[in-house]
């Protein structure tokens, strides 16, 4: 993790909404509670106000392209047209569009100048806890593949197959409506939710808004999971497991009753599964390709004692 910056950067960072936090191991006590729920009360109006600006130029923008189409119907069609018309119909056309224009524009101001900040204060101890957690993701990211699924497909013979997502976990910038002493966070993006590992809490941000968890508040557990595979591109840090059938028998053997009953090959999988206490909105589980790499991940998170570990 990165080093806070000095003294005088930090300070150009608290003329907007700040907020101080002292990163502790120890329970949670109620000013830190406070504190981060008045946070997501500015993250929330900040990310309404941007959504709205957005779906603002997106509407002039496609009004401006209807435009263009009724301008190109009415100059082919009518076979005369004054000069006056003509300008009249270019500069609704073009007004539009610099409407649009301004809209993006006013998105992109926006962002730049709407922000929360959070002003860390971290003791060497929690320095080190960090740490160590980081390197836990780092493993992660090496995995060829991460994944969670959104829903389930019920296939032939009743068969159950998972929709997957991509999941993407990388060491970034902190999203735009933050700025912090610290630069970067692991943020892990899946479907229309982003993952922000901040030195105190999980930052969870989607198209509803943002929600929190602190670490203590979060259960984890790893579990591993044999998955046939048919047709999805299998990574290949995947450990094989068996083979078996498309359609099997309660004990396992082929059901010899259907035809052309395929041979599949299951692979296993690592799964971590991060779950919050009610009300954080947090229940993610988080499919890895390589097992191992799972394993020795989960290995480095409960040595610190950051999350509830839960024994499977």
């Amino acid at each position: 993790m990165d080093n806070p910056k000095d003294e005088k950067a930090s300070e150009k960072l608290l003329s907007k909404d700040t907020y101080h936090i002292t990163v502790k191991n120890d329970a949670i006590d109620k000013q830190s509670i406070e504190d981060n729920n008045n946070l997501l009360e500015t993250l929330n109006t900040l990310i309404k106000k941007r959504s709205a600006l957005i779906y603002l130029a997106i509407l002039l923008y496609i009004i401006h392209i209807i435009s263009i189409i009724v301008f190109l119907y009415r100059v082919i069609r009518i076979q005369y047209m004054s000069d006056g018309e003509l300008i009249k119909e270019l500069i609704i056309v073009f007004g539009i569009l610099l409407g649009s224009i301004i809209m993006f524009s006013c998105c992109a101001i926006f962002c730049k100048t709407h922000y929360a900040t959070l002003h860390y204060h971290i003791d060497e101890t929690s320095r080190q806890t960090v740490d160590t957690n980081n390197s836990a993701f780092v493993i992660l990211s090496q995995c060829k593949k991460l994944w969670g699924v959104s829903s389930y497909n019920v296939g032939s013979y009743s068969t159950i197959h998972p929709i997957r997502k991509d999941a993407q976990l990388q060491y970034k910038d902190l999203p735009w409506f933050l700025k912090s002493n610290i630069d970067k966070c692991y943020q892990l993006r899946f479907g229309s939710k982003s993952y922000y590992f901040l030195p105190d809490k999980l930052l969870i941000e989607s198209k509803k808004g943002a929600t929190s968890a602190y670490y203590p508040q979060i259960n984890i557990k790893i579990d591993k999971e044999a998955i046939a595979e048919t047709g999805w591109g299998v990574p290949r840090d995947a450990m094989f497991y068996r083979n078996t059938w498309e359609r099997t028998n309660r004990d396992g053997n082929p059901d010899k009753r259907v035809k052309d009953n395929k041979r599949i090959p299951e692979y296993l999988y690592g799964v971590i599964h991060f779950r919050g206490a009610k009300g954080t909105n947090l229940d993610l589980k988080l499919y890895c390709s390589d097992i191992r790499k799972a394993l020795d991940a989960m290995k480095i998170l409960s040595s610190t004692n950051t999350y509830k570990e839960e024994i499977s």
